[in-house]
């Protein structure tokens, strides 16, 4: 009797779980959040919506498989290792990573204070800063983006001191934003860490060999992450509190009844609370203003996606756009999902088409984690993009820059490596 084959779809990959889940998250805020908003546009409004399904839609479609019952599993497990040449080359890039933070301190000693407390942001600095100054903050990333690599790709202990070194010179790019007020390097950064660790804490879970000590140290740095984001949300409304956000779009956005009386009540201690609201659940309607009122009549032909690479040059040389260029007739200021900039990058037509590339993209890098390098030391970084993709452009928190690095990286400093399998059919 002939064998009947049996084929069926698979559709695996968690990244269009991971944007659906922090979808839903944000739009709760949207919605049930502290304030009422404005739809400044119904027609883009919906767009928004159209964007977000047409990004999931890639996210999904790229991980499609066919598979058929008698396909024999791979004999082959591949790794990646660090090479004895490579683990040279991210020593250094870490160790000047370090130095570069440490001249940034001295640069900055007496100025520091005012932009944790909220007077000064980051963004004012990105302009007129010295040649130095740019290398340096370009050592800084680069040492964090090797540091980025090392806990990605090296699963052994062969490399301990690198890896100890690697834990903090990842967060020196992050916090030498986040001591000058940004928070979403920093933040980013958590997450990518937490992206690359929660894999190894699944498999101690399961065989209950969690230490101790570990689980007081995820629970501290949980507790700081929190206690530095309340802080910022808080001490920067010392000068953008919740009523006065509502003040400058007067009979556009309102704190709720509930949460007006709440707030008088609590004399305002609750400020944080609709501040961070307000953050979480506000693009839609402000992607639905931007778009109706200042949509670039030039498109930047995705050199705003390239962000890193222009900036580099730009920095570096001279030559080309610099990114303030990139966005001089951009609306920006505020959350409004990742489609408002892929307008201004590739047209209205364009980004229709290039939020489900992306998404089909991203996926992609998801279904060859485990075959090829780049795209396993990358895919924890595609993970917080794809996280905050529902209120942020693509290079939230500078991840483009890592995502730029830890390709070129990656080339450099791994090797693939073999180990057998015996094979079994299923």
């Amino acid at each position: 009797m002939k064998q009947l084959k049996i084929h069926y779809m698979h559709l695996g990959g968690k990244l269009k779980y991971i944007f659906l889940a922090s979808a839903i998250f944000f739009l709760f805020f949207s919605f049930f959040g502290t304030y009422e908003y404005k739809i400044y546009s119904e027609a883009w409004f919906f767009m928004f919506f159209v964007y977000e399904l047409l990004f999931f839609c890639g996210l999904s479609s790229g991980n499609i498989n066919v598979l058929n019952h008698k396909r024999k599993k791979s004999q082959n497990q591949i790794e990646f290792s660090i090479t004895q040449t490579g683990a040279l080359i991210l020593w250094i890039a870490c160790i000047l990573s370090l130095l570069s933070f440490l001249y940034f301190l001295f640069l900055y000693r007496n100025t520091l204070g005012n932009f944790v407390f909220g007077t000064y942001t980051a963004d004012l600095f990105e302009e007129g800063r010295t040649k130095l100054e740019k290398i340096t903050l370009l050592l800084m990333q680069i040492g964090g983006d090797s540091a980025f690599l090392v806990l990605s790709a090296d699963r052994t202990n062969k490399h301990k001191r690198l890896k100890k070194l690697s834990h903090i010179t990842l967060f020196l790019p992050g916090l030498r934003y986040l001591l000058m007020g940004a928070r979403f390097t920093i933040a980013t950064e958590f997450l990518m860490l937490f992206a690359l660790k929660m894999p190894l804490l699944k498999e101690k879970l399961k065989v209950s060999v969690i230490a101790r000590r570990q689980k007081h140290i995820i629970l501290a740095f949980a507790i700081i992450l929190g206690i530095a984001f309340l802080y910022l949300f808080s001490s920067r409304s010392i000068y953008y509190t919740a009523l006065e956000r509502q003040s400058f779009f007067p009979g556009d956005m309102k704190l709720k009844p509930f949460w007006r009386n709440l707030y008088d009540v609590t004399e305002g201690k609750i400020d944080f609370l609709c501040v961070a609201s307000d953050y979480l659940g506000e693009a839609p309607y402000v992607f639905s203003y931007y778009c109706k009122y200042n949509i670039p009549e030039k498109i930047a032909y995705g050199l705003i996606s390239l962000r890193s690479i222009v900036q580099i040059i730009n920095n570096l040389t001279g030559f080309g756009p610099s990114y303030n260029d990139l966005l001089e007739n951009l609306s920006s200021g505020q959350y409004s999902g990742f489609a408002y900039v892929l307008i201004a990058d590739f047209g209205v037509i364009g980004s229709v088409i290039m939020s489900y590339l992306y998404g089909f993209i991203f996926s992609k890098i998801e279904k060859y984690k485990n075959k090829n390098r780049i795209c396993c030391v990358i895919y924890p970084a595609i993970k917080v993009i794809c996280f905050f993709a529902p209120i942020f452009f693509f290079y939230v928190g500078r991840v483009d820059y890592t995502i730029l690095f830890c390709v070129i990286l990656s080339l450099l400093c791994l090797k693939k490596t073999y180990i057998m399998k015996s094979s079994n059919e299923y």
